[in-house]
């Protein structure tokens, strides 16, 4: 108790145990190795901060467990006893091994094993009896590896992995191994035998068979294992000619060495020592297991023979993969995943990864497709290509020559090596990789062009087009063509290749659009090419899908009217016009049902023939039209109406009509025609006329050639039964036109009973001008005084021609071209000759002047220099000629002219007038 009155802590060995078992007690004149000294710890009331083993000299901090995890914790605490192990290494070394023979820390012999604690005061407090203990450690080889410049240390495998590369320069790559050996009795060892022992991954390592077992050569040759005269005991690890290791390497995983010394140690005077290094169990010191890393990736391997290929987002999820180059194949780097060139069935059987140094130049180099046999270099236009996107543009047909000279592309791998420097010799034309084919660069995608429509409307089709064609590349050749097109419809915020699908022929696309509901959409159309992967264009439709026509809901209509006398009534109709966009079109008509095979008026809604299927303009329904087409369009998609029509005075005493609504919306087709628009036609509002009195002619209007004294025709009847015999007189208005006959006479039996009235005109006049004229209908007796018809409207179509030049003079010495022109009142029948014929008053002898020269230039196919021939086609008024006119020598000042004439047919019935002839005057430069 010291003066404190403080008791003091206290230490004491308890004992010595096996490190593996502490169950196992060690006999303490048979000390060796590590081994456990438990010592019990009694802290008292001072706390206690560390605790050390002695031996000989040396102090030795422990290392070793408690109660807690901590072997000081606990410690602290005032009373208890506390049991503490501290390791103990009584083999331990001086210095590192390097290849030299090693002294050890301690000698065998006798020792005694003390023991203290400190304080947190700093006070030692020693254990009372020191334990005596004898060494008789076994001496041992340590064996330390020392890595190359390039080397990997990793715990890949179950052991310890060296990754070794090749030697490199001056061998600082070289893997080295040290023997250092240790003895107890003081001997100098002069001789170590180091070798490998295989073995598999398994735990603990199972020895394989003897035949199996390496050992390392020196670098000067024989023997398999080195015999050095004298430390230091190092040996290199490499695969160079040199060494002869190359069976030190193994599979990663799969196989193993364990370098140990397996052969003798001798002396310095060559003396076996061997058993003084050999442990209790009779093994000799051992490091591992290790895994050798010489070996260059392999080409040819596994599933096929490699070949450049292209890596890129070729498979069906968009995630990388190799594709085979073929022939004529196309590449891009239009993706995410940037395309690549790499060599396929290719295996590294180290580290685990390797670089590929890959060449592509021009195919239609012989050097560059020489596959059979490597006794040409490999012309490269590009020496380190990794990805497409390095290349520029190119076409891959060879028969194509571009500005560059480079027809297509072929690769070739000019190296491959891993990721330390071990690389593949592929000097012989086995080893030569090449791409499978000849392949371009197209990174140019399809263009897109005129988008029908190519503006945000209502469609009723079922389709949009454009055009798509794949443009040229930067060489200027063909690219690589359009190859697919893929409709795609956005909903849910994104474009989705659903409902809407595409195609194309040659350059027309076509998107089907007929699944898409009614209402407004946003459709696009991806245009690829052949490359890989496909460049696309894009083709954007913003549109109203509409497939149905306007509604039509019916208000008031006229029922029965009674014209009494009267030549016209007036009735008024009503009714309401829908539709989910614009409407375009609203007409009203009103039609009867005479004359008309299929009846026009139906129930007055839209489940009418006409309605089910709508007459067009032009279908001869419409004939029955009985007035003018009212337009009730408004631009708004909804139209409320009432509207008022006056109807004229129709033959016969009734009549049944509908009013007819035809409309159509603002819809287009895949053109971009109106010719798309939904159209329905609505009958509605069935009604009857009842004209009593009245006469009905066939014609409004009549065409009558002149001189035509065969005439032209038309019908006269009454629309309904006289009380007596009714003559009708037709009269013409003046007398450009005859009337014949002069009075109809109806009776009370053949009221009904057309009958025709001739008008003709036979003679012909001077001029070339068409003339009119007007007939008139009254009527007397029967009960028709007063009665008229409707005025007859007679155009009389004149045969005659004027005549015109567009040159009126042409100065001596000249030589200009000529027009002349015929034009007829009226179009010709069929194709009508005109002569033209001129004359000139110059003379030809006598006199200093030279007569004009007149060819024809034109028009047609075969002119000839004499042709005065005017033909008028069919269908046409007008027809002209072409003359070249050389003016030579005008002597004096006399006038001189050239007059032209054109002759039609009979000149007393067909003439040219007005002018029928007309000079062209030529000018003397004396005048």
């Amino acid at each position: 108790m010291g003066q404190s009155g403080i008791k003091e802590a206290t230490v004491a060995i308890f004992g010595l145990r096996d490190v593996e078992d502490r169950s196992r007690s060690i006999n303490p004149t048979s000390v060796s190795g590590n081994i456990s000294v438990v010592l019990d710890v009694q802290p008292n009331d001072e706390t206690v901060t560390g605790i050390a083993l002695m031996l000989g000299d040396e102090t030795i901090q422990c290392r070793g467990t408690s109660a807690d995890a901590d072997p000081i914790a606990g410690l602290a605490a005032s009373g208890g006893q506390i049991e503490v192990d501290c390791f103990l290494d009584t083999d331990a070394v001086s210095g590192e091994c390097v290849g030299m023979q090693l002294d050890p820390t301690y000698a065998n012999g006798e020792y005694a094993l003390g023991a203290f604690l400190t304080t947190d005061e700093g006070q030692t407090r020693s254990v009372v009896a020191t334990q005596a203990i004898t060494l008789k450690n076994s001496g041992f080889v340590m064996i330390a590896h020392e890595a190359g410049a390039m080397s990997v240390v990793s715990d890949a495998t179950k052991g310890l992995t060296f990754y070794g590369g090749p030697p490199g320069e001056d061998g600082e790559n070289v893997n080295s191994f040290h023997a250092c050996p240790v003895s107890y009795k003081g001997t100098m060892v002069g001789e170590v035998q180091l070798g490998t022992l295989l073995t598999n991954t398994a735990t603990p390592p199972v020895e394989v068979e003897e035949g199996a077992k390496v050992s390392f050569r020196r670098a000067n040759g024989a023997p398999h294992y080195p015999i050095d005269d004298e430390a230091p005991f190092t040996w290199p690890i490499s695969t160079a000619w040199w060494t002869g290791n190359g069976s030190v390497e193994n599979m990663p995983g799969e196989t193993e060495h364990w370098v140990e010394v397996i052969g003798l140690v001798k002396n310095a005077d060559g003396l076996d020592v061997t058993g003084e290094f050999r442990d209790g169990d009779g093994e000799l010191a051992k490091k591992g297991p290790f895994h050798f890393d010489y070996r260059a990736p392999r080409i040819n391997q596994d599933d096929g023979t490699s070949a450049i290929v292209v890596s890129g987002p070729f498979s069906p999820t968009g995630s990388r993969a190799n594709r085979s180059i073929t022939d004529g194949n196309y590449f891009s780097d239009n993706s995410r995943t940037t395309p690549r060139l790499v060599v396929s069935y290719v295996v590294e059987e180290g580290v685990g990864d390797y670089e590929e140094t890959i060449a592509v130049g021009d195919c239609s180099v012989a050097a560059n497709t020489d596959n059979a046999a490597r006794d040409t270099d490999f012309v490269a236009l590009y020496d380190d290509v990794r990805n497409i996107s390095e290349l520029p543009e190119d076409d891959s047909e060879s028969e194509l020559s571009d500005d560059g000279g480079v027809d297509c592309y072929v690769a070739e791998l000019q190296a491959l090596e891993d990721a330390i420097g071990n690389s593949t010799w592929l000097g012989g034309s086995t080893e030569r990789v090449q791409s499978g084919g000849e392949f371009g660069v197209d990174r140019t995608p399809p263009e897109t062009s005129r988008l029908n429509p190519d503006e945000e409307v209502v469609l009723s089709a079922d389709a949009v087009t454009f055009e798509a064609e794949d443009p040229a590349l930067e060489t200027g050749e063909d690219g690589s063509g359009l190859a697919i097109v893929i409709g795609q419809r956005y909903r849910s915020g994104r474009y989705r290749s659903e409902v809407v699908s595409a195609s194309f022929s040659e350059e027309d696309v076509t998107a089907d659009v007929s699944g898409l509901d009614e209402g407004s959409h946003a459709v696009r159309v991806l245009a690829g090419d052949n490359a890989f992967p496909r460049n696309y264009g894009v083709a954007y439709f913003d549109f109203t899908r509409d497939t149905k026509a306007p509604s039509f809901t019916a208000g008031s209509g006229p029922g029965a009217v009674s014209a009494g006398s009267s030549d016209r009534v007036t009735v008024t109709v009503s009714g309401s016009i829908r539709d989910a966009n614009v409407i375009d079109e609203a007409l009203l008509e009103v039609w009867n049902n005479m004359g008309v095979s299929d009846a026009i008026c139906g129930p007055d809604d839209s489940t009418s023939d006409a309605a089910a299927s709508p007459p067009v303009i032009g279908d001869s329904k419409l004939a029955s039209s009985r007035v003018g087409t009212k337009d009730l369009e408004n631009d708004t998609k909804r139209i409320d109406f009432e509207e008022s029509v006056t109807i004229k005075r129709a033959a016969g005493g009734s009549e049944n009509l509908c009013f007819v609504i035809r409309v159509k919306d603002v819809a287009v087709d895949a053109d971009g025609d109106d010719d798309g628009a939904n159209e329905a036609y609505y009958s509605t509002s069935n009604f009857t006329v009842n004209w009593g009195l009245g006469i009905a002619v066939s014609e409004d209007e009549l065409t009558v050639p002149e001189g035509d004294a065969t005439g032209v025709t038309y019908d006269v009847e009454l629309q309904a039964q006289p009380s007596a015999d009714v003559v009708v007189t037709p009269k013409a208005s003046n007398t450009h036109v005859a009337v014949s006959p002069a009075t109809l006479t109806f009776t009370t039996t053949n009221w009904n009973v057309a009958q025709t009235v001739t008008v003709s005109q036979a003679a012909h006049d001077d001029d070339a001008v068409n003339e009119t004229a007007k007939i008139s209908h009254t009527a007397a007796g029967g009960g028709y005084n007063n009665v008229t018809a409707a005025m007859v409207d007679v155009t009389v179509a004149d045969d005659d021609a004027t005549l015109a030049v567009d040159v009126s003079s042409i100065d001596e010495g000249v030589i200009d071209t000529v027009t002349v022109t015929v034009e007829f009142a009226t179009a010709v029948t069929s194709d009508t000759d005109v002569t033209v014929t001129l004359t000139d008053n110059v003379p030809d002898s006598g006199t200093d002047d030279e007569q004009p020269v007149i060819n024809k230039v034109g028009p047609g196919d075969n002119v000839t220099a004499t042709d005065r021939t005017i033909t008028v086609t069919t269908g046409k008024t007008k027809g002209t000629i072409e003359l070249e006119i050389e003016v030579g020598n005008l002597a004096g000042q006399r006038d001189r002219r050239i007059t032209v004439v054109a002759q039609h047919g009979d000149q007393g019935t067909n003439q040219v007038t007005d002018p029928a002839d007309v000079d062209i005057t030529l000018v003397n430069d004396d005048q």
